[in-house]
């Protein structure tokens, strides 16, 4: 007879920060990246482990740029959301 149970994915935390127009600069200096030009848009060439295709290495704007505790990675914002919740922080209990 085959046993099959349910398990969790286990869950992380990760620092992230969705690349802007504003603050491209600032997560380029963040992540070691350099910025580059594709077709006059500008993005940030991120060091990527584990890369599966081009795009995986390359943050446009409004693209998210997350840090997981072994290097970089990107995401686009449509898989950011689906992949991550903000964290939620508690209220200290009063004393």
């Amino acid at each position: 007879m085959l046993d099959i149970s349910t398990y969790l994915r286990k869950t992380f935390e990760v620092q992230a920060v969705q690349v802007t127009d504003g603050n491209i600069y600032d997560v380029a200096k963040w992540c070691s990246g350099g910025i580059m030009s594709e077709d006059g848009s500008p993005f940030i060439k991120v060091r990527v482990e584990r890369v599966l295709n081009e795009r995986q290495t390359r943050a446009f704007p409004g693209d998210w740029v997350v840090f997981a505790g072994r290097g970089y990675k990107v995401y686009t914002d449509r898989a950011f959301r689906a992949s991550f919740d903000p964290k939620k922080y508690e209220e200290p209990a009063s004393v």
